[in-house]
């Protein structure tokens, strides 16, 4: 439990796997606008990965915990570290296997209170330690559920719009149909069917030639073309059997 023996030590080759000595790492470190942290794993008598530390850190890295260098360094995190992971794994896990296996992961997480949200990337050079990196995304992230929820609420406007038409279109005195443009009934209102003297079901199965005099038939025409040819609406009168 006592972690003053590794104050200051790392294992020789440690920096020359990282690109450089420990002075120029954290030179390199304080110069990035994201957080970083350079741990190290506390394992069980069975080898099993139960907390760690941190034995370098960044003042990004500092400002992300709302701790100060002295609060972080050599101090075990695990039970009261700041910032949770997004999904089912602890930290101890993630760090734990990345160390182990040196294989780097990444995955999302944030503030315990979700006030802020970040992009980890942790990986390894040495077994026993993992380097993360903390990229902040709370701008992005607040702008895509700023989007979305505006999204829901244009649905939830439009579901409201649909809701008022349907009651008009159902109730409505006036007759409204909608035909393709070979007169093939799509559909219609109540008041429509009432007025022809069939019910809706029928309609459907009867072309607008068979609902009107032959008379009319080429007037149809006519309006349908024009109607199709300006996109507007027009008034005209017609006879129906």
């Amino acid at each position: 439990n006592n972690l003053s023996k590794v104050q200051g030590e790392y294992p020789e080759n440690f920096f020359g796997l990282l690109g450089s000595s420990g002075l120029q790492f954290e030179t390199l470190i304080n110069s990035m606008p994201q957080g970083m942290a350079l741990n190290c794993i506390v394992y069980s008598k069975t080898g099993a990965p139960v907390d760690f530390f941190s034995v370098q850190v960044n003042k990004a890295y500092e400002r992300i915990l709302g701790l100060k260098k002295e609060e972080i360094l050599f101090k075990k995190m695990a039970v009261n570290f700041p910032l949770k992971i997004l999904n089912s794994k602890d930290w101890v896990t993630t760090y734990g296997k990345v160390a182990s296996t040196c294989e780097p992961v990444l995955f999302d997480a944030c503030s315990i209170k979700k006030e802020n949200y970040y992009h980890v990337y942790v990986y390894s050079v040495m077994k026993g330690y993992c380097v993360s990196v903390f990229i902040d995304i709370t701008s992005q992230k607040n702008k895509a559920d700023e989007e979305l929820s505006q999204r829901k609420i244009a649905e939830q406007r439009l579901i409201s719009t649909e809701k008022r038409f349907r009651r008009l279109y159902e109730t409505t005195q006036d007759g409204i149909m909608a035909r393709d443009v070979i007169g093939r009934m799509l559909h219609c209102n109540p008041a429509y069917a009432k007025m022809l003297g069939y019910t809706r079901k029928e309609l459907k199965l009867l072309s607008v030639k068979q609902l009107m005099p032959e008379k009319w038939h080429a007037q149809r025409e006519r309006v349908a073309q024009k109607v199709l040819k300006n996109g507007r609406s027009i008034v005209f009168e017609r006879e129906y059997r």
